[in-house]
């Protein structure tokens, strides 16, 4: 249950069946997904919670992506090492705090797994409420233990699996191979792909609204597709830039993967603001702001990336054509996520 990888391929799994049953257009997947993770969510915390959010911790399909967006919350519980040991020294011995999300207190020094609760606040009195500027996590904090799931998620599952499950539907590229695909079955004499319907909660089925076996299938490969170009791509650009910075460090890479954050985050708001934006277009409501937000909310995260990444280089070499160097083969893992954005929202 502790396995790091559950919550990035909880959120794979949930991204991709949300897409195959359309569960941001019908009232039924809506329920099948989100009443199913609620149960199961009941369920392990009658079983294994004790108190604790064992299933928010370990399980959950958006913890991996709420923990990633809390690195860049500007407060935070800061825990105070002299105060606490200076408490221990006085002989004082206060009640124990129950920490949900089951976060070693004591030695906690980011966000990303702490729920807010503030039930610690003002423990041992080493503990209190602080502010923070939103890029001290990813700086100072983020590159002492190296997080390959979070890097996973990061590059390949917001950058790559995320965007390909919003753009497949308005994506011409799906269109030619579903076509190409149609004819070479027909040429074959096989039709039952084009004609085969699944129930709704396996494929879309509803009244007008119709996907066949074919495009169940090339939905999950167009997704797949796009989250291992992307990702390979990406994961490239990085390893590059971390080598550039000195001998070969896994952690480095890891490291400088934290700096995509602020740009992996935005991709999804703009990919779920642009069905919000969508449904109000079928009923009338026009926005005539959105494409300069969008502009605007994509510049502003690829910047907060680079700012990002200029100061995790600063951490492993003070030379700055090295620095330089780094930053722009970060720049340039960037580019596939940025272009896919531009390609759904201003292209296609």
């Amino acid at each position: 249950m502790t396995w790091p990888g559950w919550p990035t391929a909880a959120f794979a799994c949930t991204t991709l069946y949300g897409q195959m049953t359309s569960v941001y257009q019908y009232p039924a997947p809506t329920l099948l997904i989100l009443g199913g993770s609620t149960l199961a969510a009941a369920l392990i915390g009658f079983l294994y919670g004790r108190n604790k959010r064992v299933w928010c911790r370990y399980l959950c399909p958006v913890s991996g992506v709420f923990g990633l967006l809390a690195k860049l919350a500007p407060l935070h519980f800061r825990v105070e090492p002299p105060l606490w040991q200076l408490s221990q020294l006085s002989g004082t011995k206060p009640k124990a705090i129950n920490c949900a999300p089951l976060v070693p207190i004591r030695t906690m020094r980011g966000a990303s797994d702490c729920h807010m609760c503030g039930r610690c606040s003002g423990f041992r009195g080493a503990i209190r409420l602080a502010r923070r500027s939103p890029n001290h996590e990813i700086v100072h904090v983020a590159g002492a233990i190296a997080k390959p799931w979070e890097t996973i998620l990061i590059v390949a599952g917001l950058m790559g699996f995320a965007a390909g499950a919003f753009q497949w539907s308005v994506s011409p590229w799906f269109v030619q191979a579903k076509t190409w695909a149609a004819e070479r079955l027909i040429e074959y004499g096989v039709t039952w792909p084009l004609d085969t319907r699944a129930p709704w909660w396996i494929l879309t089925n509803y009244p007008g609204d119709v996907m066949t076996l074919l495009d169940g299938a090339l939905l999950i490969a167009y997704v797949l597709a796009a989250a291992i170009a992307s990702g390979a791509s990406t994961f490239s650009s990085l390893a590059l830039a971390a080598r550039c910075l000195g001998p070969w460090r896994t952690q480095r890479l890891h490291h400088l993967a934290q700096s995509l954050i602020p740009l992996a985050g935005a991709g999804v708001l703009l990919g779920l603001s642009g069905l919000t934006v969508s449904q109000l277009r079928s009923d009338g409501i026009v926005l005539p702001f959105v494409d300069p937000l969008r502009a605007a909310i994509l510049t502003m995260a690829t910047f907060w990336s680079g700012v990002l990444c200029w100061q995790v280089t600063g951490i492993y070499s003070r030379q700055p054509v090295r620095r330089v160097l780094a930053t722009s083969l970060v720049g340039l893992a960037m580019m596939p996520a940025v272009a896919g954005w531009v390609l759904l929202f201003w292209i296609w």
